[in-house]
């Protein structure tokens, strides 16, 4: 069995996802790699807000929201921010075009759902390492 242990315990991770089930998994799975720092937002509108008053490593963002897909979310942040964040969006809809909008924003990996854990871990640690 490989090993789940992040490589950067204390990077700051904020999760945004509206399904309640989903976005308990996810925050469970990267407390369990070792992320210390993990944030957890049902509401994008909350995920801006958050933004503007705590700094943030890594945003992982889920796709389809009521309120705004994860795509317009991470063009709101980087604008909110004056820069790119870190951004990984993580999605059940996992098509070339999704992926190839992702990346031309700027974001740093796309994730499919269902998504393998190590994958996962491994993305994040791969972007902050740069």
């Amino acid at each position: 069995m490989k090993h789940l242990m992040t490589q950067h315990p204390q990077a700051k991770l904020l999760v945004v996802d509206d399904n309640p089930t989903n976005l308990m998994l996810l925050v469970e799975v990267l407390k369990t790699a070792g992320f210390c720092n993990v944030t957890a937002l049902s509401h994008p509108a909350d995920a801006i807000e958050f933004v503007k008053r705590s700094h943030v490593d890594v945003v992982l963002l889920d796709q389809n929201m009521p309120d705004r897909t994860g795509l317009e979310l991470y063009e709101q942040l980087c604008f909110v921010l004056a820069q790119n964040p870190i951004g990984l969006l993580v999605t059940a809809l996992a098509s070339d075009e999704l992926k190839a909008k992702s990346e031309a924003l700027g974001m740093a990996g796309f994730i499919g759902k269902p998504f393998d854990i190590y994958y996962l871990v491994n993305q994040i640690d791969k972007s902050l390492n740069g």
